[in-house]
């Protein structure tokens, strides 16, 4: 598969090469294994390219020649576009760039009308239960560990002292859902944690809407 990426990747950048008068780049938009190939096509025909860096593709575990091809492949790109200021830093420590990587953040449909989200929030706070008068937490994304989703956890044990009917949402799904799951058993915290697992649009706004903070 490889192999063959490696001979269609350098036949497209060869095509895409510029002329003398034109100006020409790629975006590649995640690095992974195959994206090197790409990263390593475009060098050797002189098509410059900027590379889009989320997060996780630059803290995951790597072996053999990979994390040296990451580094290259960050390092001698034309930018680095961070989607974050977070992951633009994390891009700079981590790979070492002697380029600041620049922000661009991921752009976000339209927010719904009121009118359109109000009852979808409504039925959430009913299916959830959520209608004690006390305070709503949210936290939308990917449940992965370095996201400190946990610490939340932790600090509702606290909280729910002041606040006995606060209740924390979370929006999305991942590898660290177990561990969380556990935690909420561990503390006792299951009348006020709930986990929305992976959501639409809709429920995502109704989220937005029925929460607090």
């Amino acid at each position: 598969y490889f192999l063959a990426l490696r001979r269609y990747g350098r036949d497209v950048a060869a095509r895409i090469a510029p002329t003398p008068g034109e100006e020409v780049a790629v975006l590649v938009g995640l690095w992974d294994t195959a994206a090197h190939f790409w990263c390593a096509a475009l060098r050797e025909t002189g098509v410059p390219y900027l590379l889009f860096g989320y997060g996780v593709e630059l803290v995951a575990p790597l072996y053999g020649g990979l994390p040296e091809w990451r580094r290259q492949d960050f390092e001698r790109a034309s930018r680095v576009i961070g989607c974050s200021r977070a992951s633009a830093a994390l891009a700079g420590d981590r790979l070492g760039l002697t380029t600041p990587a620049i922000v661009v953040n991921p752009s976000v449909g339209p927010r719904p009308a009121v009118p359109d989200i109000a009852p979808h929030a409504a039925a959430l706070r009913d299916r959830l239960q959520a209608a004690g008068g006390g305070p709503v937490l949210l936290s939308v994304g990917r449940l992965v560990a370095r996201k400190g989703f946990d610490l939340v956890i932790r600090s509702v044990a606290d909280i729910r002292r002041e606040f006995p009917n606060v209740t924390y949402l979370l929006a999305g799904d991942g590898p660290e859902r177990p561990h969380l799951d556990a935690l909420v058993h561990e503390l006792d915290l299951e009348p006020h944690v709930r986990f929305l697992g992976s959501v639409d649009e809709t429920t995502k706004w109704a989220a937005y809407a029925l929460c607090d903070i």
